[in-house]
């Protein structure tokens, strides 16, 4: 479906120049994010899962401009010791799916917050305090370091001679029973873990939506019965609302990916299908780092605070 010679350019428009400008513009504005959110403080949880998030999306940007940069052509060309692109794919790809799968669960843990402030707005904040959110994040990241760990357990970097290049380089190694543990891995890595947290992101996304319009439609019919749902709170959930509506966007290809990957056993990175694979993951790369690039502006439209410490920070003024 797809020769070398149109995969060898795909690399070099796709991963090595948009993905990779994408990717760089993003490490900037997730440093800015960090930064900003610090400086904000960690008494509201919303602060606390957006500095998470914001951590998440700046390690997959790195992962991936890593795997971009060992696949280019200069680097497979290269007199270096190591199989660039074996070694991209260990690296750069497995970090890459760790922070992407981080990424996926911190946007749903947030919108499940929000759909709590709805259904339960004067305990919302009792349940979920600043403390036992930094800990509910925290399991995030090691459940799902653990989760992958089997990979890596299966996989390893090794000395090893490849005929096409005469040389003895390092590469990948895998253990004899590496396609058992694949097996297995492939349903909790690229199936349960994505597809559960996509769809929990799409069904608080759509309880967000039906909420924010039911307040809409009340504020114009009545101006006398209480809202426990305060407007600081609606803004928040507008915010969300935004940040997991660009999620659920940019994160639909790879969903669609993996559904291919789980009927067609030959389509992977070493499979006979490898060249369509590589196209089809460079398109997915885009729309991920183009998530991750542009919740900066998210945040400075729809977060006054966040506006305010940004200019104060860069000394912009606020006008």
């Amino acid at each position: 479906l797809v020769d070398d010679a149109t995969l060898g350019v795909v690399i070099i428009v796709q991963y090595c120049v948009i993905s990779s400008v994408i990717n760089v513009c993003g490490m900037v504005t997730n440093f800015i994010n960090i930064a900003v959110f610090i400086k904000m403080g960690f008494a509201e949880v919303i602060n606390i899962s957006l500095l998470s998030l914001s951590v998440a999306d700046l390690g997959s940007l790195v992962a991936l401009q890593f795997f971009n940069i060992c696949i280019s052509p200069w680097m497979q060309t290269a007199d270096i010791p190591f199989e660039a692109f074996e070694v991209a794919y260990l690296a750069g790809g497995w970090p890459r799916m760790y922070t992407v799968r981080v990424v996926a669960w911190v946007t749903a843990f947030i919108t499940f917050e929000r759909c709590l402030c709805i259904a339960m707005p004067l305990k919302v904040k009792l349940i979920l305090t600043p403390i036992r959110t930094v800990y509910i994040l925290i399991f995030i990241f090691v459940f799902i370091a653990a989760a992958l760990s089997a990979s890596f357990i299966t996989t390893t970097l090794v000395w090893k001679f490849f005929p096409g290049k005469n040389k003895t380089l390092v590469g990948i190694g895998v253990t004899a029973n590496r396609k058992e543990v694949d097996s297995i891995a492939f349903v909790v890595n690229d199936i349960f873990l994505p597809i559960s947290a996509y769809v929990s992101v799409v069904v608080c996304t759509v309880v967000l939506t039906v909420k924010l319009s039911s307040k809409a439609k009340w504020r114009q019919q009545s101006t006398t019965k209480s809202d426990h749902v305060t407007g600081k709170e609606k803004q928040v959930m507008k915010l969300v609302n935004v940040i997991s509506g660009l999620f659920i966007a940019s994160y639909f290809p790879n969903a669609v990916v993996f559904f291919w990957m789980a009927r067609e056993p030959e389509f992977n990175i070493d499979g006979k299908y490898r060249n369509i694979f590589m196209v089809c993951f460079s398109y997915c790369f885009i729309a991920e780092s183009l998530n991750s690039c542009v919740n900066i502006v998210v945040y400075y439209k729809m977060s006054s605070k966040f506006k305010s410490v940004f200019n104060t920070m860069f000394r912009l003024d606020p006008s």
